[in-house]
């Protein structure tokens, strides 16, 4: 008799062990290294079309330009990318952490499904832009509304990847667990929570641009640092390098955070992100 969540295909009877599954690709250090490849030849493009054609600087700068803007102004940059960072982890976290709970609280109490999640939808359907003056006026000026725009923007995806993890267990695990006597809470974390975590990182990797995004929105509104300030800045002055200097910055973050996320979920479900590669 097969056990309990062994997979179909392994159980290939007496012909031998079945053949190894497609090589893997490879790891960190080779996203990385093709990362840095790609970049290097979109940048070296970059590069040659805007001196090729002798597009201004005002109009689009080069890399070349971009890099000693970067340079010549790196205390400004440094120093708004760390407040920015800041702002997005908090709002990263109050937001998941929401998001997770709720979900979690509308999988165990059908009732709150039924009151809450119509209301999360209908929050959702909102631009989240048009409610970055009302983070102003209700948590005044400072990282407090910045820090809520990213919460909000995050909020959901983790919501709905969490929720979908937790109801959508299989039937003949709940059946087990019911039929072993379990307790609700037993079953909940030795079935659903197992369950749910792969679908909880998805949430995590899409929610982790978006709080980026959410905590740029906020400075474009509020506020005198950060990287979304410092872009409004150059704006103003018609400093398109710096502009550009500020947009390769949050890129950056952006892509380490994420990456981040994807070392967390190999160390919290490392049996999910090897059944993913084969």
């Amino acid at each position: 008799m097969r056990d309990v969540g062994e997979r179909p295909d392994l159980d290939a009877g007496a012909g031998g062990p079945l053949p190894a599954g497609p090589p893997r690709r490879g790891g960190a250090a080779g996203r990385i290294a093709f990362g840095c490849a790609y970049a290097a030849c979109a940048l070296g493009a970059w590069e040659i079309l805007v001196r090729a054609l002798a597009i201004p600087d005002y109009l689009l700068p080069g890399p070349w330009a971009i890099f000693e803007t970067a340079g010549g102004r790196m205390g400004a940059l440094a120093s708004n990318t760390l407040v920015t960072v800041q702002e997005i982890l908090v709002g990263f976290a109050l937001g998941a952490g929401l998001g997770a709970a709720v979900a979690v609280a509308i999988s165990l109490v059908a009732l709150v499904g039924t009151v809450l999640l119509p209301t999360m939808v209908a929050l959702q359907s909102v631009p989240k832009v048009t409610l970055a003056p009302l983070m102003v006026v209700w948590l005044g000026i400072g990282m407090a509304p910045r820090i809520a725009m990213a919460a909000l923007f995050c909020f959901f995806p983790v919501l709905i990847n969490t929720l979908a993890g937790l109801t959508k267990v299989e039937p003949a695990m709940v059946e087990l667990a019911k039929v072993l006597r379990a307790t609700p809470w037993r079953s909940f974390r030795r079935i659903a929570l197992p369950h749910a975590l792969p679908y909880l990182f998805d949430g995590l990797k899409i929610a982790m641009p978006l709080a980026v995004v959410g905590a740029i929105v906020g400075e474009f509104t509020s506020g005198e640092r950060g990287l979304g300030n410092l872009i409004l800045v150059a704006s103003s002055q018609v400093n398109t390098s710096l502009i550009f200097a500020g947009l390769f910055a949050i890129t950056v973050v952006a892509l380490v955070l994420f990456e981040v996320i994807r070392v967390l979920e190999r160390i919290a479900v490392p049996w999910s992100v090897e059944y993913r590669k084969t």
